[in-house]
């Protein structure tokens, strides 16, 4: 692990790995709210997830239309208190992204029609979790974003968004870029001086293996390890933890629907098991975020969670047993499979509505090689898929079911 501070106190985390090759694996956290925070109500923080991919990158092309078409594969996620940006691309042209999207989020703008558009895909969703609410299958981490009784600030106590217009979200987006509300980790071989280079050309001095307070989680040691190695927690009062297992490669790009699936079954809000655990443990946590990354290029499956420290050990010891008894703990969940199924179809619908040529829609709904061009074809594909066939792919997908770590300490998750 190797860690710089710019000048305007921007972190950027380097995770070291020997299994990217000439591939870069970039994330930037977006830091949005908390309970804890009192910054004031900017707007839906999914409405500001959809509008990030709306920036403009030139007069032509946002950066939605700029990752498809510079990245080999991107996602976007909002969770209760992040928004992450995470995209893969190659080392000869990760230095010229970086330098472009620095510069749209500098001077951010979206054009009006567009942001409406999004706006009208949020709206559409929010119906769809309300409407649906009581039926108590869907997304419950989704459904607690809007709800009025979380306090949100960022969401404020209204589930109506519709007053909220593209100043207020071009204005959010420039404050969390011009506070520094976010922070950069990222895998590949990339020297930390080309990254600094990117970001602050004046500033010339690296640390190594040590990390110094900032803003979005002020934290003074992270961990990066293998499961033969001592597990070192570090001692603040919250933690932010990513639990990292890697995936068979030749099985994952042959199976991308089934790869889909079965990470909804493991992490999709109560459908889930292992977040529903987490979220309703006997221990509180601080926030919660568990999701499932599914890559063609970097094949891992992350489980996030930001937590009270001595909650840590055991929130790490129950997702290992959890993934460890993966099939017993599938089973319990398989009640919901036809629901996953459904709002895995609905979520390729929603991306049919693209403007562009990919299916690539936030959430865990990346399909390898599949265009919305073939939306029936893949939709029939994934209705023929049972249970049982994802049980047998769930025995041959992990490449070890002890993960790496991450792990980043601080004193508050506040702004402040």
């Amino acid at each position: 692990m190797e860690q710089i501070t710019l000048n305007n106190n921007l972190p950027i985390f380097h995770l070291k790995s020997s299994n990217l090759g000439e591939q870069v694996n970039i994330t930037v956290w977006f830091r949005v709210g908390s309970r804890n925070d009192k910054e004031g109500k900017f707007g839906a923080a999914h409405l500001i997830e959809h509008s990030m991919l709306r920036i403009l990158i030139n007069k032509n092309i946002d950066l939605k239309e700029y990752l498809l078409k510079n990245a080999l594969e991107y996602k976007i996620l909002t969770s209760i208190d992040f928004i992450l940006l995470r995209f893969i691309c190659t080392k000869t042209k990760s230095l010229t992204i970086l330098h472009d999207i620095k510069k749209a989020f500098d001077e951010v703008k979206i054009k009006p029609d567009v942001f409406n558009q999004e706006k009208a895909l949020v709206e559409n969703e929010i119906a769809i979790k309300m409407g649906t609410q009581s039926k108590q299958y869907f997304d419950t981490l989704r459904e607690n974003i809007w709800s009025s009784n979380l306090g949100h600030p960022i969401l404020g106590n209204s589930l109506d968004i519709q007053s909220i217009n593209v100043r207020e979200i071009t204005d959010t987006i420039q404050w969390l870029w011009n506070k520094k509300k976010f922070f950069v980790l990222y895998t590949g071989d990339l020297s930390l001086q080309q990254f600094q280079i990117t970001f602050n050309p004046s500033v010339s001095s690296v640390g190594s293996n040590h990390l110094t307070d900032f803003p979005l989680v002020p934290a003074k040691k992270a961990t990066i390890r293998k499961s033969s190695m001592e597990l070192n927690i570090p001692e603040y009062t919250t933690l932010n933890v990513s639990l990292i297992y890697p995936l068979e490669n030749k099985v994952m790009e042959k199976n991308a629907l089934l790869m889909t699936l079965l990470s909804r079954l493991i992490a999709f809000g109560d459908m889930g098991f292992l977040s529903k655990a987490l979220r309703t443990g006997e221990s509180p946590l601080y926030y919660v975020m568990a999701f499932p990354f599914s890559f063609q290029f970097e094949n891992v499956l992350i489980v996030n969670f930001i937590a009270k420290h001595e909650q840590v050990s055991q929130i790490i010891d129950s997702t290992q047993t959890a993934i460890h008894n993966l099939n017993s703990n599938l089973e319990k969940v398989s009640q919901y499979f036809d629901i996953v199924k459904k709002g895995f179809v609905n979520d390729i619908s929603k991306a049919q509505r693209s403007d562009f040529d990919a299916m690539n829609y936030i959430g865990q709904a990346l399909i390898y090689n599949h265009r919305v061009n073939r939306l029936s074809e893949t939709t029939k594909e994934i209705n023929s898929i049972d249970i049982e066939m994802i049980e047998n792919f769930s025995k041959t997908v992990f490449s070890t079911d002890q993960p790496m770590y991450f792990i980043a300490g601080g004193e508050e998750m506040s702004y402040e």
